[in-house]
C-alpha cells in the first residue's frame, strides 16, 4: 500500500508539472501571436481614423476584417471564446471617453504599441505621455500627476505586475485608475489583475471599442463613488 501511495503521488506530481508546462506554453503562444496581431490591427485602426480617402478606407476595412478573422482563429486555438468582432469581455459604452485636459501615462517596451495607444487616445484630446519601461514610468509618476495609467504586462526587467507593485510600495497608485494591457484573457487573469490592484484590463490586439468601454466604465465608477 505504501508503494502504491508513493507511485500515485509521483503520478499526480507529474500531471501537475505537465499542466504547468502546458499553461506556460499557451501563455507564451498567446503573447507571441497577439503581439504582431496587435501591431497589424492597431495600425489599421489608426489608418481608418486618420485617412478618409475612400480607397484607403476600403482597403483598410479589408485588412480589419481579415485581421479580426485571424484573431478569431487564434482565440479558438488558444481555447478562448472570443468572437472576431470583440473580446470575451462585453463591450459597454464605446463613446469617446471624456479625457479632455487629462494626462495619461502609457508604459510599454514596444514602440508600435505606444503609437497605437497614442493614436487611439488622441481621439479623446488627452495628453498622452509614453515611456518604454516600468522604471521610466515610475520616475515620471514621481515627477508629475497622471489621471490614468496604462501598463503593458509583458516587459523585460520589470513587467506590468512588478510595476504595479512598485507603484503601490512607493505610494504612487493612490486613487489613479490603472489599466493592464495584456495578451492574456479570461476570468483567471481578471481575478489576478484585480488582486494585484489593477482597475481594469484590455486585451491585445488593443481595439478602440474595448479600450474606450474600459475607460468609460472607470470614469463612471468614480463618479458613482464620488
Amino acid at each position: 500500500m505504501s508503494e502504491l501511495l508513493r507511485e500515485s503521488q509521483e503520478a499526480q506530481k507529474k500531471i501537475r508539472e505537465a499542466q504547468r508546462a502546458r499553461d506556460d506554453l499557451f501563455a507564451g503562444m498567446t503573447h507571441e501571436i497577439r503581439t504582431p496581431l496587435n501591431a497589424v490591427i492597431g495600425i489599421d485602426q489608426l489608418i481608418l481614423i486618420e485617412d478618409k480617402d475612400p480607397t484607403v478606407q476600403v482597403l483598410a476595412g479589408k485588412i480589419k476584417k481579415e485581421g479580426e478573422t485571424v484573431l478569431s482563429v487564434v482565440n479558438r486555438i488558444l481555447n478562448q471564446a472570443v468572437e472576431a468582432a470583440g473580446s470575451s469581455k462585453k463591450e459597454g459604452d464605446i463613446t469617446v471617453p471624456a479625457l479632455d485636459g487629462k494626462k495619461v501615462l502609457s508604459i510599454d517596451d514596444t514602440p508600435i504599441n505606444l503609437k497605437i495607444i497614442e493614436g487611439l487616445l488622441g481621439l479623446t484630446d488627452a495628453t498622452v505621455v509614453s515611456v518604454k519601461s516600468g522604471h521610466e514610468g515610475l520616475e515620471r509618476m514621481r515627477q508629475e500627476h497622471f489621471d490614468l495609467v496604462l501598463i503593458d504586462h509583458q516587459m523585460p526587467v520589470m513587467d506590468g505586475m512588478a510595476t504595479m507593485k512598485k507603484m503601490q510600495e512607493a505610494g504612487l497608485k493612490g486613487d489613479i485608475p490603472v489599466i493592464m494591457v495584456t495578451g492574456n484573457d479570461g476570468e483567471e487573469y481578471q481575478k489576478m489583475y484585480e488582486k494585484a490592484g489593477f482597475d481594469g484590463y484590455v486585451t491585445k490586439p488593443v481595439r478602440k471599442e474595448q479600450l474606450f468601454a474600459t475607460i468609460n466604465a472607470l470614469i463612471r465608477e468614480r463618479k458613482e463613488e464620488g
